[in-house]
């Protein structure tokens, strides 16, 4: 703009991805003195107030244009960047301009091919109660608030922003590519490391360290434990819906706890409930990941037995990151996982354990655990002399 002396965004262009440019502000006539006592400034070119560089433009939220507060949730969570997106939801970085904190939204994609807008609803419906019922533990994800936008008829949940990344983050890296991304994600907390710092590290690091395998892998177990103790089936268990938090057991050692995220196509089920699941209740069965899940026909004779076995999903989906984490190998299917398990699992941790892992793939599902309580049981047994 000749006339402002400065750059702008034409209308209908995204502004997020200059979201380091948002400066203007509107309808500020009224506020003015205010605005300048809080260091604000005035273009007389444009006839408008903006934040200078050096001032926080997610503290004059009031003030956004009406074109960026579709950034803005609740009144109080500011969307900073994109992050991902799933299936079903777009995924943001967001900050509390209230308590400078950082969280993340989920918010619900309202056009999905193949699903109905009454399955959509149902998918975030399911998640939230989800999450809500689970409350405080600390391998699931918590939930700060929620809300739907009526604008675009789309939904959201906020909840806290977990700085490990996701579990598929772990799986096919080398040690160096591994140890880059503990340096990164330690510096983001605030730990400086040199070159000296980051060789020695590389020239102690153990890929193959069952420590800390078995408490990863341990703590999914754990979350999956915990949501069927609460009478919920996850049904989504896959390395994108398994975040780690970041944990320091001490000034220089970090561990990397998993949490269970992702809650939109769980069940809710009752202990005494009969499993025979009337076809029309599982309209979200579809959401199925390979390898994490069995697969089958819903019109088979098989079919009705896995859709009657709901209880063991969560168990087989583990089964499977397990060995993917154990081998780091990506895994594409379950015959590649059974014998990935034969040929390099079991040297490391067994015949008994790995035996678990078997029974919670059997392809009958008559043959996978039936009683969780004892699975997590045994396999805390089976593994304290490993």
């Amino acid at each position: 703009d000749g006339k402002g002396k400065c750059w702008y965004l034409p209308p209908g262009k995204d502004p997020l991805p200059f979201r380091l440019y948002w400066s203007y502000l509107e309808n500020t006539f009224n506020d003015r003195e205010e605005l300048k006592k809080r260091g604000c400034r005035y273009n007389r070119n444009l006839k408008k107030w903006y934040v200078p560089s050096d001032l926080d433009y997610d503290k004059f939220t009031k003030w956004w244009p009406e074109s960026l507060k579709q950034f803005l949730f609740n009144d109080r969570y500011a969307i900073h960047r994109h992050h991902s997106r799933t299936g079903q939801a777009d995924v943001y970085k967001a900050y509390d301009v209230i308590d400078d904190t950082i969280f993340a939204i989920k918010y619900f994609l309202n056009d999905i091919p193949n699903f109905s807008t009454t399955s959509l609803k149902k998918s975030f419906e399911l998640e939230m109660n989800a999450l809500l019922d689970l409350g405080q533990n600390k391998h699931i994800l918590t939930i700060e608030d929620w809300g739907h936008n009526e604008e675009t008829d789309r939904r959201f949940i906020i909840s806290p922003w977990i700085k490990g990344g996701s579990f598929d983050r772990l799986i096919g890296q080398t040690p160096d590519e591994r140890i880059d991304q503990m340096v990164e994600m330690m510096s983001d907390l605030g730990l400086d490391f040199d070159d000296d710092d980051i060789k020695e590290m590389k020239e102690e690091f153990d890929d193959t360290d069952w420590e800390d395998q078995h408490q990863i892998i341990s703590g999914v177990l754990e979350g999956i434990f915990v949501c069927h103790s609460k009478g919920i089936y996850h049904r989504d268990i896959k390395p994108g819906n398994i975040l780690f938090d970041i944990v320091f057991k001490n000034e220089s050692e970090i561990i990397l706890l998993p949490i269970l995220c992702d809650f939109g196509a769980s069940k809710f089920f009752e202990e005494d409930e009969n499993l025979a699941f009337e076809r029309d209740k599982h309209t979200l069965v579809s959401l199925r990941t390979a390898p994490y899940r069995p697969e089958f026909n819903t019109d088979s004779k098989l079919g009705s037995k896995e859709l009657s076995s709901q209880n063991t999903w969560d168990l087989f989906a583990w089964a499977v990151l397990s060995i993917e984490l154990l081998a780091n190998e990506h895994i594409d299917t379950v015959d590649e996982a059974r014998t990935i398990l034969d040929e390099k699992v079991i040297p490391k941790v067994g015949p008994e354990v790995a035996a678990l892992f078997k029974s919670a793939l059997a392809k009958n599902p008559d043959d996978r655990p039936q009683d969780i309580t004892k699975f997590r049981h045994d396999f805390i047994e089976l593994t304290k002399e490993i």
